[in-house]
């Protein structure tokens, strides 16, 4: 009979101390995709390109403070490397919100790489939360740039 009432005070025990742990809620990135583009052909030097993102983070950490730490990637296919932009934070510090809304990327003043009369180009875009977790990436439909 000891030994029953031992093994059921043992199982008791290892409830409590198992239900008594917290798991640490694993932090989530970012998720974003592509809402629209306000055009899909553009004049050299004279044409700029919106994009419209949509984004959603569980952590409510997507932007920064500081201007020198950059969350935006963005990627012209016809560049070997990406361009990083700063964004500011979406939601009130210290906090841990499920937000979503929409950020409006301005390609400014596209112009042509090669010696042709034109050229298309698409872009991939990723947003980084504070704790570094970059979200997935859309690739956005290829425009046109013209003389």
């Amino acid at each position: 009979m000891r030994l029953y009432i031992h093994t059921f005070l043992v199982f008791c025990f290892s409830l409590l101390v198992i239900s008594s742990c917290k798991e640490d809620d694993e932090p989530t990135p970012p998720v974003i995709n592509l809402v629209s583009m306000s055009k899909d052909t553009l004049v050299q030097f004279q044409d700029s390109l919106d994009i419209v993102i949509k984004y959603t983070d569980t952590d409510g950490d997507v932007g920064e403070t500081d201007p020198d730490n950059n969350s935006l990637y963005i990627k012209d296919s016809r560049l070997p490397d990406a361009d990083y932009y700063h964004v500011l934070p979406l939601s009130p510090p210290n906090t841990a919100l499920n937000i979503q809304g929409e950020l409006t990327v301005k390609i400014k003043n596209m112009f042509l790489l090669g010696n042709g009369g034109n050229e298309t180009a698409y872009f991939t875009i990723k947003l980084k939360d504070q704790r570094g977790n970059w979200s997935n990436q859309i690739i956005t439909p290829q425009v046109l740039i013209t003389q």
